[in-house]
């Protein structure tokens, strides 16, 4: 029987899961399984536990799922960043000759196109910071990158690779584990199939009710951050400071603020902060597609917000300004595409805000079609890989 094997690292939600779409592999009768590794980063966080999940306890454990399943000879979908912690994934994927395919878009921090600017107060504040380890870890790591050292382990290159945009089309060159025996699959993000179906079912209706969104990305408290030892934002500091600029923007735009709330985190954590404003959890594309604008720092999320064409307004206060992490030059990386600034609310000045209130539609549409999908690109990632399922293994 065929199989697919998602290969995860991290935490999955009810969205997650919808968005893998298992239905349509039990319907052509393919196995479909997950694999988590979450040992490697010592994740507490639960998942919603589903039949088909394994947490894998350690790379043996890995090891003897793989040889027990080396008959069906599965398809792994790998949806992991390829560094020092996943180089051991990579090496025995390769060690058993698995077919596998990677996304782009887990890989393209190392593109040329992505270089962030050097910040040397962020660089300073790391080194000094108690997360020391961590900056040692990442300059070894740039290092090791960087001389292409991971070639001595003799990495095969992925049997495919999924490809969401023109800018990674043009740059699969310079990623690792792509060669010129790896098949390009040409697709979209995960985010416009939500879109399509949205689009298809005509599922929301407009809402008489004048709102803002905010989506809250749960910074201090993302298990995202967690995972990578960056979550040094203070939470008081952090929402009091939102708090008092969400007041100051229902007063001035005369617009009530919502908030969806991050799906890895309990409504509950935030609920003390936000008592003037309703929080609502796992409807954020239909608050999206209900707002007037949208309020947030860099959150994968925001797509929607582009594929509806609503105005973003980018913020930051000071505890993002003065974590270790550079939150400012992350947001502004997203910014910048939409010619968008970064609004501080700490201080805070209305006529700019006001300004940012604009949608580009040229500026919108360039960056889709960039980063998310290509034209006529409308079928969905998971019939892809049942597509991919009848190519045969060439054995090489």
């Amino acid at each position: 029987m065929k199989k697919v094997i998602l290969l995860t690292t991290g935490t999955l939600t009810d969205e997650d899961y919808q968005n893998l779409e298992i239905s349509n592999y039990k319907k052509k009768q393919i196995q479909f399984e997950i694999w988590n590794f979450k040992f490697l980063y010592n994740l507490r966080v639960k998942n919603k536990k589903i039949n088909c999940e394994v947490i894998l306890s350690n790379f043996k454990h890995f090891k003897e799922l793989i040889i027990k399943n080396k008959r069906h000879n599965p398809l792994f979908d790998v949806r992991t960043n390829f560094n020092l912690d996943s180089l051991k994934i990579f090496y025995y994927l390769t060690k058993y000759n698995c077919r596998f395919i990677l996304h782009v878009g887990s890989l393209e921090g190392d593109l040329p196109e992505n270089k962030k600017s050097f910040n040397f107060t962020h660089k300073i504040k790391s080194f000094f910071s108690n997360k020391l380890l961590l900056f040692v870890k990442n300059k070894f790591a740039f290092i090791f990158f960087k001389l292409n050292l991971h070639k001595l382990y003799k990495l095969k290159n992925a049997d495919f690779v999924y490809v969401m945009g023109k800018k990674t089309y043009k740059n699969l060159k310079v990623i690792p584990l792509i060669g010129p025996d790896t098949k390009i699959v040409k697709g979209h993000h995960r985010n416009y199939d939500q879109y399509l179906i949205l689009k298809e079912q005509k599922k929301f209706k407009n809402s008489k009710e004048k709102f803002a969104l905010f989506i809250d990305q749960g910074v201090p408290m993302n298990p995202d951050w967690l995972k990578l030892g960056l979550n040094d934002v203070n939470i008081d500091e952090y929402y009091s400071s939102l708090r008092v600029f969400f007041l100051k923007v229902e007063k001035k735009l005369d617009i009530k603020i919502k908030i969806s709330a991050h799906p890895r985190i309990d409504p509950k954590k935030i609920v003390k902060y936000f008592k003037e404003f309703e929080i609502i959890q796992g409807k954020t594309l239909e608050l999206i597609y209900k707002s007037k604008f949208v309020i947030s720092h860099d959150s994968t999320v925001l797509n929607f917000a582009i594929f509806l064409k609503k105005p973003i307004l980018f913020i930051i206060n000071d505890s993002l300004k003065n974590s270790v992490h550079d939150h400012l030059q992350e947001i502004k990386s997203f910014a910048q595409h939409l010619k968008k600034k970064v609004v501080n609310i700490n201080k805070l000045d209305f006529k700019i805000l006001k300004k940012e209130l604009f949608v580009d539609n040229i500026l919108y549409k360039k960056y889709i079609i960039n980063n998310f999908k290509f034209a006529k690109s409308n079928i969905s990632y998971s019939n892809k890989l049942i597509k991919i399922l009848s190519y045969k293994h060439d054995g090489k």
